[in-house]
């Protein structure tokens, strides 16, 4: 059996019984927090906001890869990415569009959520979902860690809905190393 449908039928699973409860509370948490931080930190400095995003992003993936002993992290930027929509719908409870351009060096991933439930419903002019490109962020970066890959990752946001964007859209650069 794939591991891609091992991932598929896994998300399905979970999502059909649990789908709109987690949406919901963690919509309700990530209101929280974001506000809670863009209260206590300037606004401008967004390293802060990112650097919450991140950690959480590392500590997910690690207790992650510690349950399943890092079988199931995908080995290349495709199976990396149907990980990726797998693991969003089981999270978040909503289905995402990705493009992939490939470039000489670098890959280029665009995540787009038209239900993003960070933001979905919310109004900010800012990086709203800023911290939540840096747990994207931080968690490709401890699958290319332990995957021994000789890749960097960079995410941001790219449009939120929040701000009044159609979807929410993170983009995801990996460069290899020299």
């Amino acid at each position: 059996m794939s591991r891609k449908f091992v991932f598929k039928i896994g998300s399905y699973i979970v999502r059909f019984r649990s789908k709109k409860v987690n949406a919901l509370l963690y919509n309700l948490i990530y209101a929280a927090s974001v506000e809670v931080a863009l209260e206590k930190f300037d606004e401008k400095d967004l390293s802060r906001v990112r650097k919450l995003g991140y950690d959480s992003g590392v500590a997910l993936i690690y207790d992650m890869a510690d349950k399943v002993r890092q079988g199931l992290l995908g080995r290349n930027i495709d199976e990396l990415i149907e990980q990726g929509k797998s693991a969003w719908y089981i999270y978040f409870g909503s289905k995402v569009e990705t493009e992939v351009e490939r470039k000489d060096n670098e890959v280029v991933v665009k995540i787009r959520d038209r239900e993003c439930p960070s933001c979905m419903g919310r109004r900010y002019n800012g990086f709203y979902c800023e911290a939540m490109a840096a747990g994207h962020e931080g968690a490709q970066h401890a699958v290319v860690e332990l995957l021994n890959l000789p890749v960097d990752v960079e995410v941001h946001e790219t449009k939120c809905i929040a701000r009044g964007d159609e979807y929410c859209e993170f983009t995801a650069i990996y460069r290899m190393k020299k």
